[in-house]
């Protein structure tokens, strides 16, 4: 099985919005869990958070196994919108097939600003190199050495696994964390013969990971920075904990997110008028975009009894507004529809809105050289 505990200090951060699921891979298409991942996702201020704890398929060979298992994860809708956080999403036995944690109207892992994946991914060395081999090179802690035959390090390095939705792993300055004799601080390969007799010798190997994953989306308006992870510790861990055949592994690592404070009172998920320009109305005055909402209809009349031009400005990438500008002569009207696009080249596997949690993006109307409607889109994503 695979357990997932997450701890927030109170007095740093509000989490808010927290929803669990449970992904199985394993056997008869995922209905005997026996490997999979559970994942917490959350809001820290005004970035989304995703915590997956995994345990993915076994055996020096089967590394293909274990880059099918990750995608496996990452293409699910395993959380669902509108649960509260003691609710529990679909992933119970009673879900049929392998349409379990497939979630309508939902949204993944890799809908998040922030990721953090962990767990025993049981990627070994290699499967070609001899195991004297592994064996002398842990003697020697050429830790750069191994790394080279590290089976995760090369799906990362040709776009088999995790690469291929841009997540990082710090070095690995560490012993590997895989096999050790339970309740000593040997390897297996190390035990006296006549142990070694008695038992399956398995070749040492990084088995328990860390790695992280920042959204490859653009700023959300200007002078607004993205989120950021930098890794200040990644080694073993206590010493003392030796139990298992595994050895726990110890990061550290630090998050820069997101507080856009409220402007003026802005309407979640809205397009909002707060001031419109004497002569030209903009309805309805508001309108929601989400996931299931992709395009919403504004007319803008010009009650004026002179010639109008108007143009969006500062539209971001996922944004398309239809008509963009134009000229309105007195009294006349014109439709408009403003529209999510789907941007696959922003890391966003459904509506590019999916991946804009809570943000405040300004969307100017501009009515005329200089002069603004007062328009604002202001939290163009998924309102959880």
């Amino acid at each position: 099985g695979v357990g997932l505990l997450v701890f927030a200090r109170p007095d740093l951060l509000q989490a808010h919005q927290i929803r669990t699921a449970r992904i199985p891979t394993g056997f008869g298409g995922g209905n005997l869990g026996n490997k999979g991942a559970v994942a917490v996702s959350l809001k820290l201020e005004s970035s989304s958070l995703c915590v997956v704890g995994a345990h993915l398929a076994a055996h020096r060979g089967d590394v293909g196994g274990r880059n099918a298992n990750y995608h496996s994860i990452v293409e699910r809708d395993c959380f669902r919108r509108g649960l509260g956080w003691s609710q529990k999403e679909e992933g119970s036995r009673s879900v049929p097939s392998y349409e379990k944690n497939a979630c309508r109207d939902g949204f993944g892992v890799l809908d998040h600003d922030v990721v953090l994946w962990l767990g025993d991914l049981n990627y070994r060395f290699q499967a070609d190199v001899p195991d004297e081999r592994v064996f002398e090179l842990v003697r020697r802690k050429d830790y750069a050495s191994l790394t080279r035959l590290d089976q995760l390090c090369d799906a990362m390095a040709n776009d088999k696994a995790f690469s291929t939705h841009d997540f990082r792993e710090h070095s690995l300055n560490f012993a590997p964390t895989y096999k050790y004799a339970t309740n000593s601080d040997k390897y297996d390969f190390e035990l006296p013969q006549e142990e070694q007799a008695r038992r399956t010798i398995r070749c040492p190997a990084w088995c328990d990971r860390v790695l992280w994953r920042v959204a490859p989306t653009t700023p959300r308006s200007a002078g607004e920075a993205t989120e950021s992870v930098v890794t200040t510790v990644y080694e073993r861990g206590d010493a003392r904990l030796r139990a298992s055949d595994h050895r726990p592994v110890h990061c550290a690592l630090a998050l820069s997110i997101r507080c856009v404070k409220d402007r003026g009172g802005a309407h979640a998920s809205s397009v909002k008028v707060p001031s419109p320009l004497k002569g030209l109305r903009l309805e309805p005055a508001h309108a929601s975009l989400s996931l299931t909402v992709r395009e919403v209809q504004l007319v803008l009349r010009n009650e004026s009894d002179a010639m109008q031009s108007w143009a969006f400005s500062s539209l971001p990438a996922w944004v398309e507004a239809a008509p963009a500008s134009g000229s309105l002569e007195p009294g006349a009207a014109v439709s408009i529809t403003v529209r999510a696009l789907e941007k696959p080249e922003l890391g966003v596997n459904r509506a590019c809105v999916a991946a804009l949690n809570s943000l405040l993006v300004p969307v100017t109307l501009r009515a005329g050289p200089g002069r603004d409607l007062g328009a604002f889109v202001d939290e163009v994503g998924r309102r959880w």
